[in-house]
């Protein structure tokens, strides 16, 4: 069991890592997901933006929470 805080990142238009999968890792571990609808597998480099902002807001919840 992984007892640590984490956050699932997915892209729907993945076709190296498949969507549904990080959605069953995502419901498995009991962490949140966010989802990008238009990037690929390349999410860091076709909208870094999006992805800091939705760990920043991630990291936000995670502070409020304790």
């Amino acid at each position: 069991n992984i007892l640590q805080p984490g956050l699932i990142v997915v892209s729907e238009k993945d076709r190296l890592a498949s969507p549904s999968c990080s959605r069953a890792l995502a419901a498995h571990l009991h962490w949140p997901l966010v989802a990008h609808a238009t990037a690929g597998h390349d999410l860091a480099l076709e909208d870094p933006a999006w992805l800091s902002d939705q760990i920043v807001q991630w990291g936000k919840r995670l502070i409020t929470i304790d």
